[in-house]
């Protein structure tokens, strides 16, 4: 397989996780709205395990993009970094920049997604948090008395 097959591959790939992602933090957004504690904890793990795959392969893709830079125009970039998309394209033949220009468009859709609901999802989350802190501290008559008696 080529290196810029490879490439688009492992873009692709991330891209579909990234999709995922975006999928289960609007779940999550929904279980916050729903108050589904439960639903929210499993949502949260299975985020997480999407999570390092995403960040592994964004490591792979700037590997290779490095790879296919140096291959095509001679200049050595160390793995990728400071490798613009633009940059990695125009350094391409005319059916490999599509192809890869199609990839990366999808990956950046999947990943302003991502950030969008993330977005959303933090006025939820501090509303939630200034639920609890509100009700533990009706609870515990301004936190003079304890949650739980520990005498038991």
């Amino acid at each position: 397989m080529t290196t810029i097959k490879e490439l688009h591959e492992v873009i692709t790939t991330e891209a579909e996780l990234t999709e995922g992602l975006a999928k289960v933090l609007q779940q999550q957004q929904e279980a916050i709205i729903q108050n589904r504690a439960d639903d929210l904890d499993v949502l949260v793990e299975r985020s997480e395990e999407l999570i390092h795959p995403i960040e592994n392969l964004e490591k792979e893709r700037a590997r290779l993009a490095g790879l296919v830079a140096q291959g095509n125009d001679g200049h050595t970039r160390s793995k990728g970094v400071g490798l613009t998309s633009r940059e990695l394209v125009h350094s391409m033949h005319d059916s490999d920049a599509e192809l890869i220009t199609t990839a990366i468009r999808r990956l950046r859709d999947a990943s302003r997604e991502v950030l969008r609901i993330n977005h959303l999802n933090a006025p939820l989350l501090e509303h939630s948090q200034y639920f609890i802190r509100q009700t533990l501290r009706v609870a515990t008559d301004d936190y003079k008395k304890n949650l739980v008696d520990k005498r038991m």
